[in-house]
């Protein structure tokens, strides 16, 4: 990963910023991190904050426990992996003084709209939702009820579920689903994607099977 560094900007967070907080407790850095900047999310794990870089708002995410550490270190790794500019926000610096990163800086997308998002794409996120949670079922060898029956009533038409099958996005999500065990149920929740540069992006990434079974139990 170190020889992709080169392409990314080393000064966040913001250069007044005392670094070392960052050595301190989840609780000091928020505390700090909230006196200096727009809280523009909370999560389970991390808090997002909007901070301006050369002219324009980016997105700050600090972890608040160790599973935001796992997931900041997962997004990051998406971000110098990442081969289409498409299907996430760009990645613009991460920490690296820490063995998992306390903070992780992004490009900042827009709010996405479910109908924004079929005008884009062509087919409803509630649609393209289902798909995704069928090629979870489908990657962890459990067969898959959305290509034999109507889901629940949300759909029944054999071309729109080829159309998102066939979609350049549904392709880039299998990848990252494949590529890094990222699991669906976050990729299923419209709060989870924004929009960047007339593109859906996930701007909530890093919620793998690994973070599932050591935070919550699963198997």
């Amino acid at each position: 990963m170190k020889p992709f560094k080169k392409f990314l900007i080393e000064t966040p967070p913001p250069e007044d910023w005392d670094r070392q907080v960052f050595d301190t407790s989840y609780k000091k850095q928020l505390a700090y991190a909230m006196e200096r900047a727009k809280k523009i999310g909370s999560g389970s794990s991390r808090v997002v904050f909007e901070i301006p870089f050369e002219g324009r708002p980016t997105v700050l995410k600090i972890a608040k426990n160790a599973k935001g550490l796992a997931q900041n270190g997962k997004e990051a790794d998406w971000g110098m992996y990442r081969m289409n500019p498409d299907i996430t926000c760009p990645l613009i610096d991460y920490d690296e003084e820490h063995d998992q990163p306390t903070w992780i800086h992004l490009e900042k997308a827009e709010k996405l709209k479910a109908s924004v998002f079929k005008s884009i794409e062509g087919f409803s996120f509630e649609d393209f939702g289902y798909m995704v949670r069928d090629c979870e079922q489908t990657r962890e060898g459990r067969k898959g009820k959305y290509f034999e029956i109507n889901w629940e009533g949300c759909v029944s038409d054999e071309k729109e579920i080829e159309k998102i099958r066939e979609s350049e996005l549904f392709y880039d999500v299998e990848r990252i689903m494949g590529d890094f065990d990222i699991m669906a149920g976050d990729l299923q929740r419209l709060a989870n994607w924004g929009l960047y540069k007339g593109h859906p992006v996930i701007i909530d990434l890093g919620f793998d099977s690994s973070i599932y079974k050591s935070h919550y139990g699963g198997k």
